[in-house]
Parts: structure tokens; sequence; C-alpha cells
């Protein structure tokens, strides 16, 4: 019988920044994840899109699965499956049950592997400005959870334990919905009425919160239903550092989501701006980039320009040679012109340079035509194969691409593309009369996705208008009427004001003008 590997691993405490170069690459490449209901969607969207994802999730006072049920299913998916992925909050052996399903593993005779995370016990009162150690405050720290196996409260003793150390900062985790009655106690119990406390909702996430009291006002707080979970408690002097420590809230986007729609292959660029202006990025990735070519049209279209060349670089140099001017046939070579190549995106270029590689295509081939791209991220990525771009527009979008190709009336235009997708540079030129075709390359697949979480103060980011479509085909038409949409070009502004998006538009078509845009937003 097949069996497979279990890995049990911790994702942090929730913002993606925590999470662990080990831990991230295991979730890119596991067959199954089990994962809990503190692990984030931004981490989850690193998964393969053949991953197949369990919600074995629990929130305080309610259990999707029992225990017992989440041990029996590493067991039984260890057998189907070359990589189970079990991914818990924080890190497994603080508070994560992580020993407990280790040890059924082991019993079972199954292979695991413990993955360390970021602990949400130091990184979520760091992510607020809170020492747990000072040297003027604490000198050590003390957690307490407010769960055990059995139902357990804290009894007298144990509360005049805790009251009585002395210089140490007190952490209690899955408390907070009995924040007032532990105040209540540790007063009870000796400890200083007037000591600091802060009770810290979803930390390190952009709807992190953060409440400070003394003891004596917590212990008066009727109603601890106002407290988010997941949260945690802290009581020391160190909470009274936060407001001058907390560096994340000077960031321009902190406390805010962001939700984009990019292809994995293409998203990292953008994700990573927006996270290091202190957003949580969501990228739902509806769409994926696939290699999907012709092989015969390629050779086709290479054989032919190849025998073009040789036939006016015969007529240019026999002219030439018997008139005896090698300038004027410098000059001639250099401004030779077999036609136009149009680049839409920088990932066609890509796509593009690794079909000549597959093919063992010199790419001298392309001598004497023009390069052709939209925008500067296009010319960028041409650079990086050695060659610069020959028309680029001023305004970054198809549109304008086009409109330089009809004002040159330029001759044998090929537009390299996607299939099944609509193009305004094709469209364009064929209504004017330009001879041009049409090479497909890739292809776009779409999935359908929910946004889980979700909230109407989410912000959005589309980079294209089928990055609009990719997201809204997974919803009702109007279900994201009145949220705000920052757009890249007219067409993407367009096709999100038609599903209700109040939009804001880039002067131009890039990721760094883009970015400009949001930041002048917020400033």
């Amino acid at each position: 019988m097949k069996k497979g590997k279990v890995y049990i691993a911790g994702a942090g405490a929730g913002d993606v920044g925590c999470l662990t170069l080990k831990v991230k690459d295991i979730i890119e490449k596991a067959d199954i994840i089990l994962y809990d209901n503190l692990v984030s969607d931004e981490i989850l969207s690193f998964s393969s899109p053949k991953a197949v994802l369990v919600d074995v999730g629990k929130i305080a006072s309610f259990h999707k699965l029992k225990q017992e049920d989440t041990n029996n299913l590493l067991i039984e998916f260890s057998k189907k499956y070359d990589i189970v992925l079990r991914l818990k909050g924080g890190t497994p052996f603080v508070f994560g049950r992580g020993a407990e399903e280790a040890e059924v593993l082991l019993k079972n005779d199954v292979d695991f592997e413990i993955m360390q995370g970021v602990s949400s016990v130091t990184s979520v009162p760091e992510s607020m400005g809170i020492p747990l150690t000072h040297r003027e405050f604490a000198s050590s720290f003390y957690v307490v959870t407010g769960r055990k196996k059995r139902d357990f409260d804290l009894n007298e003793d144990d509360y005049k334990r805790i009251a009585s150390l002395k210089d140490t900062t007190l952490v209690f985790m899955m408390s907070v919905a009995k924040a007032n009655i532990i105040a209540q106690n540790l007063i009870s119990a000796g400890k200083d009425k007037n000591t600091k406390a802060a009770i810290i909702s979803n930390g390190t996430l952009a709807n992190a919160q953060k409440y400070e009291y003394t003891l004596e006002e917590l212990s008066q707080v009727e109603d601890t239903g106002i407290f988010d979970t997941p949260g945690m408690l802290i009581v020391g002097e160190v909470v009274k550092l936060s407001d001058k420590l907390n560096s994340s809230s000077k960031k321009l986007l902190n406390g805010k989501r962001i939700i984009i729609n990019v292809p994995k292959e293409k998203g990292d660029k953008l994700q990573k701006k927006l996270y290091n202006l202190g957003a949580q990025v969501l990228n739902v990735s509806t769409n994926c980039l696939e290699k999907k070519y012709d092989r015969k049209e390629i050779l086709n279209f290479f054989d032919n320009n190849y025998e073009r060349q040789l036939k006016i670089l015969q007529e240019e140099i026999i002219k030439e040679v018997n008139e005896k001017n090698s300038n004027k046939l410098l000059k001639k070579l250099k401004n030779i012109n077999n036609g136009y190549i149009c680049f839409t995106s920088a990932y066609a270029v890509d796509i593009f340079f690794d079909i000549l590689k597959e093919n063992s295509i010199d790419i001298r081939q392309l001598f004497g035509y023009k390069i052709c791209v939209v925008g500067s991220a296009t010319s960028d990525k041409l650079k990086s194969y050695g060659i610069m771009s020959d028309i680029m527009p001023n305004i970054y979008d198809a549109k304008s691409l086009a409109e330089e190709l009809i004002n040159q009336r330029a001759k044998k235009v090929i537009c390299i593309l996607p299939h099944n997708i609509q193009s305004d540079l094709y469209t364009q030129l064929l209504e004017n009369n330009i001879d041009c075709v049409r090479i497909n390359i890739y292809e776009k697949k779409s999935k359908k996705v929910k946004i889980y979480r979700e909230k109407t103060n989410d912000i959005y980011v589309f980079t294209s208008s089928s990055s609009v479509t990719g997201l809204v085909n997974s919803y009702e038409k109007e279900h994201f009427r009145g949220r705000l949409a920052f757009c890249i070009g007219k067409q993407t502004k367009k096709i999100a004001e038609q599903y209700g998006f109040n939009t804001v538009m880039s002067d131009n078509a890039t990721i760094e003008e883009l970015i400009r845009c949001i930041e002048k937003y917020y400033a």
C-alpha cells in the first residue's frame, strides 16, 4: 500500500510575512492540506491549484471536527497522498496540539516531520509594539492557556502563584472571552489593580485591534464579546510602550486588506510592493497562464522569414557592391524592415523566447523586425533577453500602440497574444486595414474562487480587464457594487465600473504608477 509523509507545520501568527520559507515550500508542494481556522487566505493562496484543501478549523466554542476525527484523517490521507500537510496557526508545539497528532502518527507507523512556525505568543505583541521583556519592566514572561484537554479553569492557588511573579509579563492565550474574570481574579490574588493590560485581536492582520486597560478597568468590562477572536491578553507594564514602539502603525496601508487578481506567475512584484506599504495582500489568482502554441505555425513563420531575409540581403549587397558604396549598404541593412512583432505583456515575452529555445530557433532570425511593446514592463522584460524595443507608446495601452502602427501605415504586423482573448490591438489594426496576423502562444485558464473572511471595506487592485471578470464571475453581478478598486488602463476601469466598483485609475499603465496612485490616494 502506498504510504505518504505527513508534515505538521506552523503557518505563523497570521500575517504572510510570518511564514517561514521552509513551510511556504511545503505548502506549494503539498497534495492535500488540512488547515486550521487561524491559517489566513493569503497563506493558503500559495498552495498548488491541484491541491485538495480540507478545513478542519476550530473557532472558539465551535469545532468543525473533533480532534480524534482530524487524527484519523491524517492517517487515512497518508495512505492516499505523497505529501500530506497539517497546517496550523503559530507553531505546532505551542498550544497547537501538534504533539498529540505526532504521537498518533507515530503509534500508527506513519512517517511525519515537524516544521516550526513563528509563535503568536511573541509575534502578536511585537506587532503592536509590546515587548514581552524589557530591562526596566520585565525580565521574564509567563504564558498561560485558557483551555486544556478537559474543561478547566485556573484555581485560587494558581492565580496567587501567577500574581506573585515579579518583573514578569503575563500572556494569556485563548482567554479573551473571560478576560474580565481573569482581571478580577488577578486583583483578588494580590496583583496591583493599576497594572497595565492589553487585549489584541487578530494580531498581525489588517483587522488587528488593540484595547488597553488597567486591570481594574478590564475587570469592569461587562461584555467581552466586543473582543474578536483569535485574541490574547497581556498583563504587565510593558504594555505602556505600545504606542511608542508600534512601527507598523506608521505604514501608509497599515490596517488595510487589498485583494489582487494576478496569475501566480506574475503576482510577486505587485504583492511585495503593497505588503511593504503595510497592507495585508490576498492574491485570489483566478487566472493561470499556460504555454500553448501551434509548433507548425511558429516554424513556418521563422522559415519564411529566414528566406525573405536572405533575398533582401542578397539584393542589397549585390546592388551596393556594384556601386562600391559600403556606407550606404550599412545604412540600408540597418533600416531593413521585415515587419513588426508586437508584445502586449511581459509574460508573452517569456513564453515567446521559451518557444524559440524549445524549437532551436536562433534569435538572430528576428533580424529586420521592429519590436513593439505596450509598456515599460514589457520593454524591461525584452531587455533581459538582450533586445531593445523599437516602438513603445507614451500611453501604455494596446489602443495607443495600435494608433502608432496605424500612423506609420505599418505592414506585416505580428501580434503575439493569448488564445481566446479579444485583443484591442489586433482588432483596431484590422479595422484600419493594417496587414496583421495573430499568433497565439499561451492561454488563460480561469477558476472560480471564494474570498474567505470577506469584508465590505476590502480594497481591490486590478491590472487588466480579465482580472476584473475573473473575480466577479465567481459572484453575483451586484456583489461588488460600491467597493473601491484601483485600476491600470481605461479598459480595466471601464469593465470594473460595469460591475459597480468605484474606480481610481493610475496615470500610466505600469505597476509603479499604480502604486503611486494608491499612495497618493491614502496620503
